[in-house]
């Protein structure tokens, strides 16, 4: 009995958050400038090459399933539309925090972190990262709920979601391999199966990414495996000690213009320590500075949830995003996508002293959120996967 007021209260505080929600949705798209295509980095035009078969040299400078879908909202549908993706992604983003939030705690943990995640939406849903944002929060809710036992098929969901989000941006592509190194060093004993599930997880994750790599090798002639040059520019000055990109360091960067750019930053980066620790951690002020209360409570959260697997592996998953890209020269949008999680992990810290609830039923929400969100951006990333098998073919004919 002393649960339904906590039931219905998290009920509450979610059916709050998701009104707020829905109503600065409602609100931005209103706004002048609209919501798809009001930024200049949406790559359209990789898109509209691969939905329309037209050659074009930069089809590799934008994920299929970042162009694809941003080419169809803004050149092949009405505001309707694009209103309707909107708050629909709002949704989605509500109920997987919510998700997220009863799996580390408890309901009353999802319900705040999804009044947490309502007052950050202005900031995640003005960019180019909205779809991105959900992905990582997907495979967020899949890694914590793999993290108490990593069997096979859960293992296999998680893997699947850190693929889908390759799909759009490659940030996550080196998470598997720390994953892996983490678990070896601080499960013991492992549980059995582990080294099945964790190698099913990483061919989960790249399986995705071979039709993209096949559409590269026939259309350029060498390996592509993620956005052709799309991070040059930001390495660049990162390594040079620069904290923004909006910088333009002109001819200091042509002598390691030409060719081997991670040899270069390697040796630039161990010739110069000290600056690049120092650098990195003015990126890290830097992106804090944004949303100073919810890495502060993030990082309590490091402390209250250190005795759950779930909570270790979700500090992990955050302090990974943030410090790796904090290595290069960043730009406040480039942390949107983990903002979500940070709202849950703060609820996290905030409702540690209450007692938390089962995990067999968060399990149970959490996959039925999970395929309820990741079904339409299957289909649409498959419809995708498809315009990049077919592109050599269809951008080699004559009309």
């Amino acid at each position: 009995m002393r649960r339904i007021p906590r039931d219905w209260l998290a009920a509450l505080l979610l059916a709050c958050a998701l009104t707020v929600g829905l109503s600065t949705a409602a609100g931005r798209a209103a706004e002048s400038g609209g919501w798809i295509g009001s930024s200049g980095d949406f790559h359209v035009d990789a898109g509209e090459a691969l939905v329309h078969g037209v050659p074009r040299p930069e089809v590799s400078s934008a994920m299929p399933g970042f162009s694809v879908p941003h080419a169809l909202l803004l050149h092949h549908a009405g505001a309707g539309a694009r209103l309707l993706a909107q708050a629909l992604g709002l949704l989605a983003g509500g109920l997987l925090v919510f998700a997220l939030g009863s799996l580390l705690h408890s309901g009353l943990c999802g319900a705040a972190a999804a009044l947490l995640y309502a007052g950050v939406i202005p900031a995640h849903l003005s960019s180019d990262r909205w779809l991105y944002t959900l992905l990582v929060l997907a495979a967020a809710v899949a890694l914590v709920r793999r993290a108490a036992d990593p069997t096979p098929g859960r293992s296999l969901l998680a893997g699947l979601t850190l693929g889908m989000s390759l799909l759009v941006m490659s940030p996550l592509a080196l998470f598997p391999p720390v994953l892996a190194l983490y678990e070896r060093l601080s499960r013991r004993p492992r549980p059995a199966g582990w080294a099945k599930g964790m190698g099913l997880l990483v061919l989960a994750c790249l399986l995705p990414l071979s039709a993209w790599a096949l559409m590269n090798w026939r259309t350029h002639g060498r390996l592509i495996l993620f956005e052709e040059g799309r991070g040059r520019h930001n390495i660049y000055i990162g390594v040079l000690g620069f904290v923004s990109t909006a910088v333009n360091p002109g001819a200091i960067l042509e002598p390691a213009a030409g060719r081997g750019l991670l040899s270069w930053a390697a040796r630039q980066t161990l010739s110069h320590p000290l600056r690049t620790l120092t650098s990195w951690g003015k990126r890290l002020a830097y992106a804090a500075s944004f949303h100073p209360f919810l890495y502060a409570a993030a990082l309590a959260a490091a402390w209250f949830l250190r005795r759950r697997e779930e909570g270790r592996q979700a500090v992990l998953l955050a302090a990974y995003f943030i410090g790796l890209h904090c290595l290069m020269s960043v730009e406040e949008r480039y942390f949107e996508p983990i903002l979500p999680l940070l709202c849950a992990l703060a609820a996290g810290a905030l409702t540690a002293p209450l007692p938390s609830s089962d995990g067999r039923a968060a399990g149970r929400l959490a996959v039925i959120v999970l395929a309820a969100v990741l079904a339409p951006v299957a289909a649409v990333q498959a419809y995708a996967l498809g315009l990049t098998l077919a592109y050599p073919e269809r951008a080699a004919r004559p009309d």
